[in-house]
């Protein structure tokens, strides 16, 4: 009888494990579904765009590929934590508007994570105004928690996305490595920051370099920028001219032409329009 006693005990102790495993299980699933913006991590297949210095996820889109457009859609990526569902979940999040653009110039039309994904979106409806043609607008946006979502860590909740009718900004590391390559700031000539970054300098380089090519093979060959990198035509990867140390004859062709364009336009000198040199003289790097 003592054995058939201890037995029982044994089996209705197993039960309980069982059941707090699961309910741990549970719990566990629960707690970490939860959204994020992409991380650049070079190990991982997830959109590029984080910026590690500003702690946000920057991405752009420009009209110049499709002019005469009326509007445009596009889709800001969202990641998801933990684990799927088979219905779509609704993202919540919160616009900066003292630092984003008027409200009539874009819509949102939907943000969820859709079922049995793990990537999800925040849609916006783009209207090409004729203010584009010379300045960018830009959102500025922080995810939140929902019933069904938590957010995950604090340095991948931010985001700011931006657009204009010009030269589609650089969000791939490889690329704003090029950009700061060539345009002086305080950072390291191969810094992966977009901090200091303005449409007008990516201008000048496009035109002091001619590059709005580099997504041909026939041109470049194997350092053309495939699907990959997003097709990217405006900028080569860094590694393409810093191995052979191209990058340094690029910049001074550069600035032979700042020099030049503003030497014939002093009245109006080329300088940046955005980011932390706004208003200042572009300048090319010496090396």
């Amino acid at each position: 009888m003592e054995k058939i006693h201890k037995l029982v005990f044994l089996l209705f102790s197993c039960c309980i494990l069982i059941s707090c495993e699961k309910d741990d299980i549970k719990y566990y699933e629960e707690k970490h579904n939860a959204i994020r913006f992409p991380v650049n991590a070079l190990s991982n297949s997830e959109p590029s765009g984080y910026d590690s210095q500003t702690q946000q996820f920057i991405a752009a889109c420009s009209f110049v590929e499709d002019p005469f457009a009326t509007d445009s859609i596009y889709d800001l990526p969202v990641m998801l934590i933990g684990t799927t569902t088979d219905y779509d979940r609704k993202i919540i999040f919160k616009i900066n508007e003292e630092s984003s653009a008027p409200t009539d110039s874009y819509e949102i039309l939907e943000a969820v994570i859709p079922a049995k994904e793990i990537k999800g979106y925040i849609r916006f409806k783009l209207y090409n105004l004729e203010v584009l043609n010379e300045e960018t607008y830009a959102v500025s946006l922080t995810l939140e928690a929902s019933d069904g979502l938590h957010v995950g860590p604090a340095q991948y909740l931010k985001a700011y996305f931006s657009w204009n009718n010009s030269i589609p900004a650089p969000t791939n590391t490889n690329f704003i490595r090029t950009y700061n390559m060539l345009i002086l700031s305080s950072l390291n000539f191969v810094s992966t920051s977009t901090v200091n970054y303005s449409p007008n300098a990516l201008k000048a380089i496009v035109a002091a370099l001619g590059w709005n090519d580099w997504d041909d093979y026939s041109v470049h060959g194997s350092k053309y920028n495939s699907t990959a990198y997003g097709s990217y035509k405006y900028l080569p990867r860094y590694n393409m001219i810093y191995s052979d140390n191209s990058y340094k004859s690029y910049a001074l062709k550069l600035k032979t032409y700042i020099e030049k364009y503003n030497a014939e336009h002093p009245d109006s000198p080329l300088v940046h329009d955005a980011g932390g040199l706004k208003g200042q003289l572009i300048e090319a790097r010496t090396y």
